[in-house]
């Protein structure tokens, strides 16, 4: 469903089913920005995002949770393993479309070579 909403708002989605598959797609891809939820089968998003984070070589990649867990200590956790962004279910496609563009376009003002302050 995500997908859908998200192609008909102009984005190119390359859906990945579990965390190990997420990280094999992205390293693969290289996608501009990665929408990725804590829960899932095998490695949740907290293992994905520490995984892409240790790399010696971290992808500058805008990484945006969207996830049903709604406590803020799983905001926290997610921010301080590297999270970018942070969007609760249920959601609004047009917010989270907004969001996104958003996070890509601050992703790129920061790039490899303007790095986050």
């Amino acid at each position: 469903m995500v997908k859908l909403a998200l192609e008909s708002e102009g984005f190119e989605v390359i859906p990945a089913y579990s965390g190990l598959e997420g990280i094999q797609k992205i390293l693969l891809e290289k996608p501009d920005i990665i929408l990725l939820d804590i829960m899932m089968p095998g490695l949740n998003g907290y293992d994905v995002l520490k995984a892409l984070k240790q790399k010696p070589n971290p992808l500058p990649t805008p990484i945006v949770i969207l996830s049903a867990k709604t406590a803020q200590e799983d905001i926290d956790r997610a921010m301080a393993y590297g999270a970018t962004d942070y969007i609760t279910k249920p959601f609004d496609i047009l917010l989270l479309a907004d969001r996104l563009r958003h996070d890509l376009a601050v992703g790129k003002e920061t790039g490899p070579d303007n790095p986050r302050e």
